[in-house]
């Protein structure tokens, strides 16, 4: 929950913060601010910032439980910063306030998160918060039960191969005008590399190569019979370049998406240092 503290420290965000390797990166600074400190109120200041992907929501929540968690810092917000151009962090819950907010506008998919022992509740949320909505007013039913069933093995691969303790956090937001919901799936585990370089016995070593392994429909999985490697990562890929759509996914120090504009066109970067966890966005085109 955020609230307002008068004895908090500061924090000031970017004037933009975009589902891009930028925004994640401008998100990676301010988790690596505070890594070090403990016992601090903290004051998001947001008095700058004039549009938030409220999707990111997702990655800044996961930051803020795992500093409130391990370093027992508090996250405090003004209210009078936030009502006008950025009251969707309300909306989506991500700020918390003392009345009811609905979302009136149906432009938010809810800022939640799931433990490893609630697959039936993330589930749910696929089915009904995310594709429910407006924007999948038209999308074809075998269409989404495909997309559905990659979003579960995503879930699913979470809970085998993060090694984490925490939750998985998620997030989505519409934008009617451009026609796109944005997506985003967060979690504090290790990251691709470990369990890929592992299973390929050395052969993939880097962060980014392991997104491009993972994408291409490689799986850890041992028995690909029962599991097809479509499954996942691949199978929303395959959507996104179809549907002209964008994949985003940072894990490590390594960043990877597919390109909106052109299907056979990858990007790969390397940010400076490791980000946190593994951050996956879809630009679902509505």
């Amino acid at each position: 929950m955020l609230t307002y503290d008068l004895r908090a420290k500061s924090y000031q965000f970017p004037s933009e913060l975009h589902t891009s390797f930028s925004g994640i990166r401008a998100l990676n600074s301010f988790y690596h601010h505070w890594k070090d400190e403990v016992d601090q109120h903290i004051l998001l200041d947001f008095s700058c910032t004039t549009f938030f992907d409220a999707n990111l929501s997702s990655l800044l929540l996961a930051m803020i439980y795992k500093l409130s968690t391990e370093n027992r810092l508090s996250f405090h917000v003004d209210a009078s910063q936030i009502k006008k151009d950025l009251h969707v962090l309300i909306r989506n819950g991500l700020i918390k306030t003392n009345s009811e907010v609905l979302d009136d506008r149906k432009s938010t998919v809810s800022c939640k998160y799931f433990t490893s022992a609630q697959l039936t509740e993330f589930k749910d949320y696929v089915e009904v918060d995310l594709f429910q909505h407006r924007a999948f007013a038209k999308i074809l039913p075998d269409v989404k039960q495909a997309v559905v069933n990659d979003l579960l093995e995503v879930f699913n691969n979470y809970i085998q191969h993060s090694k984490s303790a925490y939750p998985f956090f998620v997030c989505g937001q519409y934008f009617p005008r451009d026609k796109k919901l944005m997506f985003t799936m967060s979690d504090l585990g290790v990251g691709f590399l470990p369990a890929i370089s592992k299973f390929t016995e050395g052969k993939v070593i880097d962060a980014l190569d392991s997104i491009r392994w993972a994408v291409a429909g490689n799986s850890t999985k041992p028995n690909q019979e029962e599991m097809p490697a479509g499954l996942g990562l691949e199978g929303i890929k395959d959507y996104c370049l179809t549907n002209k759509g964008c994949l985003q996914i940072a894990t490590g120090d390594g960043y990877w998406e597919t390109s909106c504009v052109n299907s056979n066109q990858h990007i790969g970067m390397n940010f400076t240092g490791n980000t946190m966890g593994t951050v996956i966005n879809i630009h679902f085109a509505c």
